[in-house]
This record gives C-alpha cells, sequence and structure tokens, in this order.
C-alpha cells in the first residue's frame, strides 16, 4: 500500500509540473515531431529573455529604448522548407481580450484562419495564424502575444512561405517558441 501511495504522488507531482501545450500545438499534434539538437542559448540585449536556437541558423539581435529582438532563420534550407521567427520583448500595455483580436482583425491585411486567447506557460497569451499571398508566395503567419506584465510583453513572429509541410514548420516554430525562458 505504501508503494502503491508513494507511485501516486510521484505520479501526480510529475503530472502537475508540466506545461500545457497551446491548443495549436495540441490540434497540430506536435509532440511526434523530433526537437531541435545541437542548440545554444541566447539572451536579448536587455537581458528580458533568453530562447535555444539551433547553431546552424543564422540569427540578429535589435533594440531600441522599447524593444529588444532577436529575429533568426535556417538559412541552409529554402525559403519554402524552412521559416522565419522573430522574438521581441516590449514595453507597453497590452490587454489580451475580444476588443485586441478585433483591432488585428481590422488592420491585418490577411485573414486570420485560426486564433485563440488562452495561457502559455502560465501568463496570459493570445495566438492567431493567418493566411495570405506576399512577393507571390502564399505566406502563413504565427502571431503569439504573451503578457509578461502590466507594462511588458513578448510577440513571437513566425513567417511561413510556400504551401509545403505548413503544419510540420509551424511545430518546429512552436518547439523554439516553448524554449523561450524570462528572465525578469
Amino acid at each position: 500500500m505504501k508503494i502503491n501511495f508513494t507511485l501516486f504522488l510521484i505520479l501526480m507531482i510529475s503530472f502537475s509540473s508540466c506545461t500545457k501545450k497551446l491548443s495549436l500545438q495540441e490540434e497540430l499534434n506536435c509532440s511526434t515531431l523530433s526537437l531541435f539538437s545541437n542548440t545554444f542559448e541566447r539572451k536579448d540585449i536587455h537581458k528580458n529573455f533568453k530562447i535555444d536556437i539551433p547553431k546552424t541558423w543564422k540569427y540578429q539581435l535589435y533594440y531600441d529604448d522599447y524593444q529588444s529582438s532577436i529575429f533568426m532563420a535556417d538559412t541552409i534550407k529554402e525559403l519554402t522548407a524552412s521559416f522565419i521567427l522573430d522574438v521581441a520583448w516590449k514595453n507597453g500595455g497590452l490587454e489580451l481580450n475580444d476588443s485586441f483580436e478585433k483591432s488585428l482583425l481590422d488592420t491585418s491585411s490577411y485573414s486570420i484562419v485560426k486564433s485563440n486567447l488562452e495561457q502559455f506557460k502560465d501568463l496570459p497569451c493570445y495566438w492567431n495564424v493567418s493566411k495570405g499571398i506576399k512577393e507571390n508566395f502564399t505566406y502563413h503567419i504565427f502571431n503569439l502575444f504573451i503578457k509578461t506584465s502590466e507594462g511588458d510583453y513578448l510577440e513571437f513572429k513566425t513567417e511561413i512561405y510556400g504551401d509545403d509541410l505548413v503544419d510540420e514548420r509551424l511545430c518546429e516554430a512552436l518547439k523554439i517558441i516553448n524554449s523561450v525562458e524570462i528572465i525578469k
């Protein structure tokens, strides 16, 4: 009986410490894809967050008084076989609600295919996937906004060109996004 209780306790701790996946990640069944290996950790210039980047990828840092970002891409692959990811820490208030989503819908030149308000690593977030045409390619964008405090938020933008393996590339982007760690 004591062994069963100990096993039960270990299982409960294990399950409660797991971070819930975004509903999009669940929908795409992203857990079936392999994780990136051979990565390195990179911090933004203002030291607000860190993220794991595959070592073969190119990246650029940007900052000003109101934001700092890491822009990255796999430049070894063709544009229609990879994706571009921009992660930015931004200063400013962000209210994640229906009016926020409506303002994005009103200003976007692409049609939003999927969206949701939910939690990411116990923080409120909003994400959407939109689709359109850019530079004669079918173009998919995944945007993720995470409110980190009253005056700051993280914004992720993933750009996917072409129609081949869109879900798989989106899952790869989500795996990199999941590696983000807030430092502040």
